[in-house]
């Protein structure tokens, strides 16, 4: 099983990105080039992908050769997008000619895309020879990240490298198919994820009026990205949705999900919630044919927009202008040709 390992930095009031280090996973491979003498070899390797144990490490050792290069190459667990930085933990040692012979190379799969050596790696090293060698991309993605050195002139040396790693932007986890099927005695959530790496948990919320959410239950997240829960069945409109949630505290919302009882024949829900000036989706299922009027007030019962519309049997989806609002609370109140209250939603509109 493949583990992978993260060191998140987020900067203040930040909440929807992360800069991550995400560390080498497995070993690809450990080989030499060129004219190896004795004295060269590639040790411990399995010991660069140990949970960033700093206590042991892999190493790179050239003896006596012409032009012999010994390489490491790890596995990155997902593919990086260009402009990641590809980096290597090391030791040399304080063997100041030793960086002049170490290049980092980027592979997708077995295909190069970039080397980079010598003075034009970032060089973070101590005094002591320990720290990190690193370069940010520019000629592509990358899912392998590989440590050459090279013996020039016949002269032995070595490299102590402790683990591999990439700095990139995390793609946030993406939610695929999210429906729901009513069995006979339960209803059963089911959902789909993309990108799902740092996941910890998936949290099921469900509401009576598709504003106010309370938390329903809780499931692992596994990596699998196939998810499903039961709940039981209720006489009234419910509104669910479910919340991924990270394990540095992130989350992300699915929509919401609507659902309506067998003999159910009027429900509405909005979409996002809270509202900014990007626009409010009024999403309304009934079960015939309908004129409604749709009024938009505020918390003390103020008449701010009406709109009139034909309703189609079935699920209509309405656009309502939240431009003009000023950040609050809302009512959308929709009633039938009779005045009659057919459904009330609750909104916020935020800056």
């Amino acid at each position: 099983m493949k583990k992978i390992y993260f060191l998140v930095i987020t900067a203040l009031f930040c909440s929807y990105s992360a800069f991550s280090q995400l560390y080498a996973t497995s070993v690809v491979s450990c080989g030499a080039s060129g004219v190896c003498l004795g004295g060269s070899s590639c040790d411990n390797a399995q010991n660069t992908v140990d949970m960033l144990d700093l206590g042991n490490f892999g190493t790179l050792s050239t003896g006596i050769g012409v032009a012999c290069t010994r390489t490491m190459v790890l596995a990155l667990p997902a593919t990086q997008p260009n402009g990641s930085y590809a980096g290597f933990y090391i030791n040399t040692g304080n063997v100041v000619t030793v960086l002049g012979n170490i290049a980092i190379s980027t592979y997708n799969d077995n295909t190069l895309v970039e080397t980079v050596s010598g003075a034009s790696l970032t060089n973070m090293l101590n005094a002591a020879g320990k720290g990190i060698l690193q370069f940010k991309s520019t000629a592509g993605a990358f899912n392998r990240i590989a440590i050459h050195l090279t013996a020039v002139l016949a002269i032995a040396q070595s490299v102590d490298v402790y683990y591999g790693f990439t700095n990139a932007t995390l793609l946030p986890l993406q939610f695929g198919n999210v429906n729901y099927q009513r069995r006979q005695s339960d209803l059963l959530l089911q959902w789909t994820t993309q990108n799902e790496i740092n996941t910890t948990q998936f949290a099921i919320e469900a509401s009576t009026d598709g504003t106010a959410f309370t938390q329903a239950g809780t499931t692992a997240a596994t990596g699998t990205g196939q998810y499903q829960y039961s709940l039981p069945l209720s006489d009234q409109v419910m509104y669910y949705r479910i919340k991924q949630v990270d394990n540095n505290g992130k989350y992300t919302y699915s929509h919401i999900l609507v659902v309506r009882p067998v003999n159910n024949s009027f429900s509405a829900w909005v979409y996002p919630n809270p509202v900014t000036n990007n626009g409010l989706q009024l999403n309304v299922y009934s079960a015939t044919t309908q004129p409604v009027s749709i009024h938009v007030t505020d918390q003390a019962g103020k008449l701010l927009q009406t709109l009139r519309v034909k309703l189609s049997a079935g699920n209509n989806v309405l656009a309502i202008d939240a431009k003009n609002l000023t950040p609050g609370m809302y009512l959308l109140r929709t009633l039938n040709e009779k005045k009659e209250v057919l459904g009330n939603c609750k909104f916020m509109k935020v800056n």
